[in-house]
């Protein structure tokens, strides 16, 4: 139902689709994107916060864009990773360019700092020194085009060492205070991005802006959180505190830099570093509040903060010397930033041990602390949504996400599937499979021949994904072969660099492509590559993650229903939506694990998936492939 007062705007938003939609070659206006576009539109208007479930199909994209122009908003929208980042801005966009303008922004560290291409550049001669010249004249001439040079568009291939080298991360950057801040790669991204109508950033960028409450991306009117389902999960990561040797031995290095390697100051430091490193490392697995051994890290990780403090007062006394050289004072002003941030997340880390936090789980390892907030929810509430309009949007929604992304109170709208899934595509868990949590051995052994069978009726066109990468290497040792001798493309995660993975399946029709959940959603490969896709068995979280547990712990005794079974259902879900990538796609969607039709949470799994047609029989599911196969003949 459309609110009172908006339908002039609602009613100028469809004919703008209409409108762009018309001028689309081939393409046609599809009810679902009407719709899409009348919710966000109403949301926006109306300031209240809509959750969107729109499946494959529906022209999410360009529906919020379009709602976004006829309310005539700001609005960030935010992705899940740069490389949706990027397909926005080259696909989306610009259909409507003509009315809003836009602008994309990424993390610090996508950009080349000048202040260290100036350091290198009056360094020593070096192969740093010639790649740092490179990227300098490459700096300087698209600012000459009026572009601002990012990573992607470096004119050399820079391993992450070097590119490490010549950028900098929103930790060490020093903004306005430092020397060749005018000359900022990053800060003319961001004023150019800033003044647009749109920013597109991605979830990760997100994290950093609400750390700093709103200083990367600004106020915004709108914030679209696009591909939402994955955001609890990476704005925790976002916001996870690691505390280490190698961050302590910055500061130290920052000190000693600045006063001498043997200054007490400088003692002092390292030997609060040291107890500090050596009780994390004592620690294995994720702590318990309250415990002993939780006790002795918070004294001393308390007594790094309080280093830390006295670090940063003394590094900011260095730093205002006028005496100072440039070099020296640069490297002041970066210490104390370091060393008073360093604090900070020492008080938080002590909140967690005590107790006083218990959002945040901690756990060592690989001799760091890490400290990540259970849930995010209340953050978001507090910093985002407090000041801007929310619309969510992702082809997957769990029952939980409102909640988790501190939308508890939002609308959902769930606007269906935009394909005919029901008589394009089949959904088969064969009959005799045996079950992987009783039968192991015996699964792994009938998983390989029913996907060596099933791959050999496709002629390849495969998308064979595992839930873990021993079974996925397994799976391609044993039949990986045999497959190839059908002709039949091999390929296999890890093999290339995923861009160009992706690109040779979807250029080789006949391939076969053997992955782990990663490729369980971002994958878009429409068109007869692949009229299979093969689940080895039901993905449900593995055990022992300490944010994982830590959510089970709050769900209590309802924690297999809201945490396990709501988590496969998300994996089956976005590993299913591989198949149909367009409205004349088709084939076979197997699931080799018979729990999802013989136990009793099956059902709830199979509501999450596309309404497809239903079988166990290995006949209806072969001709399903040899009809999806032969249709594009």
């Amino acid at each position: 139902m459309v609110a009172h007062g908006t339908t002039a705007v609602v009613a100028r938003a469809t004919t703008l689709l209409e409108g762009i939609v018309s001028e689309l070659p081939g393409a046609e206006l599809r009810a679902s994107q009407v719709r899409m576009v009348e919710v966000v539109a109403d949301a926006i208007t109306s300031r209240r916060p809509v959750i969107v479930r729109a499946g494959t199909g529906t022209g999410k994209s360009l529906g919020y864009l379009v709602a976004i122009a006829a309310n005539e908003v700001s609005a960030a929208v935010v992705t899940h990773t740069k490389t949706l980042q990027d397909q926005l801005v080259a696909y989306d966009l610009p259909r409507v360019a003509a009315h809003l303008s836009y602008g994309v922004l990424k993390g610090r560290s996508n950009y080349p700092c000048y202040a260290k291409l100036h350091g290198i550049a009056r360094g020593p001669e070096s192969g740093l020194k010639e790649v740092a010249r490179e990227v300098f004249t490459a700096t300087i001439l698209g600012s000459s085009r009026g572009e601002v040079l990012e990573r992607s568009s470096v004119p050399i291939a820079l391993e992450d060492a070097i590119w490490g080298e010549i950028s900098t991360s929103s930790e060490e950057c020093l903004r306005k205070r430092c020397a060749f801040y005018e000359q900022c790669v990053a800060e003319q991204a961001r004023s150019r991005a800033l003044a647009t109508q749109v920013v597109v950033a991605n979830q990760a960028l997100l994290g950093v802006d609400l750390r700093s409450y709103g200083q990367v991306l600004g106020h915004r009117d709108v914030v679209v959180l696009d591909e939402a389902h994955e955001a609890p999960g990476s704005l925790s990561s976002a916001f996870e505190i690691v505390l280490g040797w190698p961050r302590i031995s910055r500061v130290l290095a920052g000190l000693e830099r600045a006063l001498g390697a043997h200054d007490g100051a400088v003692h002092a430091w390292r030997g609060a570093g040291i107890r500090a490193t050596t009780s994390i490392e004592q620690i294995s697995g994720r702590l318990v509040r309250g415990s002993v051994e939780a006790g002795a890290v918070s004294d001393a990780v308390r007594e790094l903060g309080h280093a830390a403090e006295a670090a940063a007062v003394l590094l900011r006394g260095l730093d205002a010397k006028t005496d100072l050289e440039a070099a020296a004072a640069l490297s002041a002003r970066q210490g104390a930033l370091a060393a008073a941030r360093l604090a900070r997340d020492c008080a938080a880390v002590v909140a967690g041990l005590d107790g006083s936090d218990d959002n945040l789980v901690l756990f060592a390892e690989a001799g760091r602390l890490h400290a990540t907030p259970v849930e995010v929810g209340a953050i978001l509430a507090e910093r985002l949504w407090s000041r801007s309009t929310a619309v969510v949007v992702s082809a997957t929604v769990p029952a939980s996400l409102g909640r988790r992304l501190g939308l508890g109170s939002a609308e959902v709208v769930d606007l269906g599937w935009a394909f005919d899934h029901r008589s394009r595509s089949v959904l088969y868990v064969p009959e005799t499979t045996p079950d992987p949590a009783r039968e192991r051995e015996d699964h792994a052994r009938f998983a390989r021949d029913e996907m060596l069978r099933l791959v050999r009726a496709a002629g390849g066109r495969a998308l064979l994904l595992f839930t873990s990468h021993a079974a996925m290497r397994a799976a391609h040792d044993e039949i990986g072969p045999e497959i190839a001798s059908m002709g039949v493309t091999v390929l296999v995660q890890g093999c290339l660099p995923r861009a160009a993975l992706l690109e040779a399946f979807r250029r080789e029709e006949t391939s076969t492509l053997f992955a782990t959940r990663g490729y369980f959603g971002g994958l878009d490969v429409p068109g007869r590559s692949c009229v299979l896709v093969v689940i080895d068995k039901l993905p449900f979280p593995v055990p022992g993650g300490a944010l994982l547990e830590a959510r089970r712990e709050r769900a209590g005794a309802g924690a297999f229903v809201t945490v396990d079974l709501e988590d496969a259902g998300l994996a089956l879900a976005q590993a299913s939506g591989r198949l149909m990538r367009r409205h004349d796609d088709a084939g076979v969607v197997c699931v080799l694990d018979p729990r999802l039709v013989t136990r009793r949470y099956g059902p709830a799994l199979v509501d999450a998936l596309p309404p497809m047609r239903r079988t166990r029989d290995s006949r209806a599911a072969y001709r399903a492939l040899e009809l999806a196969v032969g249709a594009g003949g």
